[in-house]
């Protein structure tokens, strides 16, 4: 989901530490564009696990789908509320709607009105110890050019935790993740009705100075019965191993 105008973030104490601390709490939004299609892709490949990120005149998957249109001139916006304690507990709501117009379309491409929330925690209650988990809830709705009497309606969810345990060199990392779509109405073909979670296993081991070896072990399964328009079979249990040496380097302007 790409962002036309970089967001703005505030951030204020409450509470001095002489009053009684109680937290941070932090203010960030922003107005953005350029991605009426941001539900495309979501509702022809359903959900996928990956941390690469989605770029301004970029594609997303093989064969590649643009997703980088304005379509109703309208911009979307976003905002989000945090309170932190310390360093060891952090709280975060969020809501996101880029306010596409359903019925908007060019001869290339037509919007989709995605939005959704979001909360997500993280718990560091030692050196060692660190735990993240988040939940997701939205929706997307488009209209056909070709069929403009029905409009397709698509109910989707996410949610994961994670567990993270680090001593000396080593960092050890479990990860759950749990996600579906729902089609409601509309014109799809095929329900896009996935149903499907995930576990991740990583660790991490410090070489020294700059350098990090890592090993990765993802195990997914789902149901997605688009998956019968290119042949394949809508279960599927898909498993992946990344393996990496990463050399970092640290610049000071």
């Amino acid at each position: 989901m790409r962002l036309l105008i970089a967001p703005v973030a505030r951030c204020r104490r409450w509470w001095s530490p002489s009053q009684g601390y109680l937290g941070d709490v932090a203010l960030t939004g922003a107005i953005y564009g350029w991605n009426d299609p941001a539900g495309l892709v979501l509702a022809d490949r359903g959900f996928a696990l990956t941390d690469r990120p989605s770029t301004l005149l970029g594609g997303l998957g093989e064969p590649p789908e643009e997703e980088d249109h304005e379509i109703d001139r309208k911009p979307g916006y976003y905002g989000a509320l945090s309170w932190r304690h310390h360093d060891w507990l952090e709280l975060r709501a969020l809501r996101y709607d880029n306010y596409a117009d359903p019925y908007a379309w060019t001869m290339s491409a037509y919007a989709w009105h995605t939005r959704f929330s979001s909360l997500g925690a993280r718990l560091e209650p030692s050196l060692h110890w660190t735990f993240i988990a988040q939940y997701l809830d939205g929706a997307t709705t488009t209209a056909s050019y070709l069929v403009t009497e029905s409009l397709f309606v698509m109910n989707y969810s996410s949610a994961f935790a994670l567990a993270s345990f680090t001593q000396q060199r080593e960092r050890f990392t479990v990860r759950y993740d749990d996600f579906q779509t729902h089609q409601v109405s509309g014109f799809y073909g095929l329900p896009p009705n996935e149903l499907g979670h995930a576990w991740t296993v990583g660790w991490m081991h410090d070489l020294g100075p700059g350098w990090t070896t890592a090993a990765e072990w993802i195990r997914a399964t789902s149901r997605f019965p688009p998956r019968a328009e290119y042949a394949e079979s809508d279960n599927l249990i898909e498993s992946q191993l990344h393996l990496a040496v990463r050399y970092r380097i640290h610049a000071s302007l």
